[in-house]
């Protein structure tokens, strides 16, 4: 971070001849643009004011190096790679405005580049107006025409009249050619006989004009096939003659009516070596392959008929389309569902493989077995039926537990008297006996006396002990619930 003057330059931006950078103001906290000039650089007058030029701050100097600072207001980022239509429009009308505002203030920008166009979404804002840049006011424009054709992708891209616009300020722009310097397209001179020397060094102007009948060189032209003159045979050259021997028709393809035949204009295929046969076919192991029926095919001459010099070519057998064949019906002693279920529907297929002509035997999958109930379904569901019976008749069987007491009938006041007059002596409360549901076993403390004490939601008989220091242990039955809520009284002798 460098400072100059009252400003902090942040982060570098552009470093063409003058150095660009963006940073703050100290004093208001702004966003800034400052501007490092080389030494010897003189300013030009204050730009023109425009809402899509920068506004220049202040112009100082910080040790020998001079600086100058425009404002950015908050909210500009820098531009984008691309826009939509719509906003390189208003790039191009705003700062095309701004641009001839300032040109017509007799100053150029010189620097219309990317770094130095800033956005905030609706407004274009273009830095650095009034520097000593070397620039020219076509070359503004046409930096900004080209500016706006990358943010759309290309000129093409451009709505109307936009596009005619960059075209405009673009054209003068684009490389020319000379027209000498353009490829010229010469015909191909004709093939002509060899006659010497001297015709070769002809102009090509002579070349092309037809030579007179008496300048023809002395050659014989004899034509490719003669024609044939009326009373007489037709002369064809001497060329040995081929009989060609028709392989077998291919009973699939024969069979097969959807494939066309092949026309009888069509030339023969004549080939030296005959195309090896590559057959691929699935057919059932147990019936095994079923010949085809016969094609009559027209006899041709033996070999041993055939004159000599005349070649024989084989002709190369087609290929045959690889069929499955179809099963047979099931035989009447084999009904449908005879014999295991997991062979129903798996076939022993037999497959030739066209590499080295061995086989192998393959199992089709067995078809999906029917889903039931098997024995073992039969024996969880019974083990299940017979568990949830015996756990209810275990729940009947049980003996009902006595009914519940509320808590409020637990709680029972003890007092002790002695000749009807409380005695005010705390004495110890011992379980003697309990019902059988209770969890107090004989000897458990239950509190002190006289007081409140409460008893478990259990009712019964409890003979219980009164123990006190000075008198002799004294026992008494007391049955939960109590019938009536008065307070238990234990008279001391």
């Amino acid at each position: 971070m460098n400072p100059y003057g009252p400003y902090v330059a942040s982060r570098a931006v552009d470093s063409g001849p003058i150095r660009t950078f963006s940073g703050v103001d100290r004093v208001t906290g702004m966003p800034v643009l400052i501007y490092a000039l080389p030494e010897g650089l003189a300013l030009p007058p204050e730009p023109p004011e425009h809402p899509a030029l920068a506004e220049r701050l202040e112009v100082g100097t910080q040790g020998e190096e001079t600086y100058a600072a425009y404002a950015l207001p908050p909210g500009f980022r820098p531009l984008p790679e691309r826009l939509p239509p719509d906003a390189a429009c208003a790039v191009w009308t705003q700062l095309k405005d701004a641009l001839e505002e300032l040109h017509g203030q007799g100053q150029t920008h010189g620097r219309v580049l990317r770094p130095q166009i800033w956005w905030d979404g609706e407004t274009a804002l273009l830095g650095g107006a009034g520097l000593p840049w070397d620039g020219q006011v076509s070359s503004d424009l046409a930096a900004l025409a080209e500016l706006v054709a990358e943010l759309l992708g290309g000129v093409e891209h451009a709505p109307e009249p936009l596009r005619t616009e960059l075209g405009a300020q673009l054209a003068p722009a684009l490389p020319t050619r000379a027209p000498e310097a353009l490829p010229l397209t010469v015909p191909p001179e004709p093939r002509m006989p060899e006659t010497g020397a001297a015709e070769e060094s002809a102009a090509p102007e002579a070349a092309l004009e037809a030579p007179p009948p008496a300048s023809l060189p002395a050659y014989e032209v004899v034509p490719d096939l003669p024609r044939d003159l009326p009373g007489q045979e037709a002369v064809r050259p001497s060329e040995p003659e081929m009989i060609v021997i028709l392989p077998d028709p291919d009973p699939v393809a024969s069979s097969n009516p959807a494939e066309p035949a092949l026309p009888a204009d069509r030339p023969e295929p004549q080939a030296a070596v005959p195309v090896p046969e590559r057959v691929s076919v699935l057919e059932r192991a147990e019936t095994g392959p079923q010949e085809p029926a016969q094609t009559p095919v027209p006899e041709l001459p033996a070999l041993e008929d055939v004159d000599e010099g005349v070649t024989v070519i084989a002709a190369p057998k087609r290929r045959k389309s690889p069929q499955v064949q179809a099963p047979e019906p099931a035989t009447p002693g084999h009904a449908l569902g005879d014999g295991p279920r997991g062979d129903a529907g798996a076939r022993v297929l037999r497959i030739g493989w066209e590499e080295d002509h061995t086989w192998r035997q393959v199992k089709a999958p067995p078809a999906p077995r029917r889903a039931g109930f098997s024995w073992r379904h039969w024996a969880a569901l019974i083990g299940v039926v017979a568990l949830l019976s015996g756990v209810a008749a275990w729940l009947a069987l049980r003996p009902a537990p006595p009914a519940a007491v509320t808590q409020e009938c637990c709680v029972v006041q003890f007092q002790l008297v002695k000749g009807g007059r409380p005695v005010a002596a705390q004495a110890r409360l011992l379980v003697k006996s309990a019902p059988r549901d209770s969890f107090y076993r004989p000897g458990d403390l239950l509190g002190l006396i006289p007081g409140p004490i409460r008893f478990p939601a259990t009712g019964g008989e409890y003979v219980l002990e009164v123990s006190l220091e000075g008198y002799q242990p004294q026992n008494f039955t007391l049955k939960l619930p109590e019938a009536q809520a008065q307070p238990v009284e234990i008279e001391l002798p």
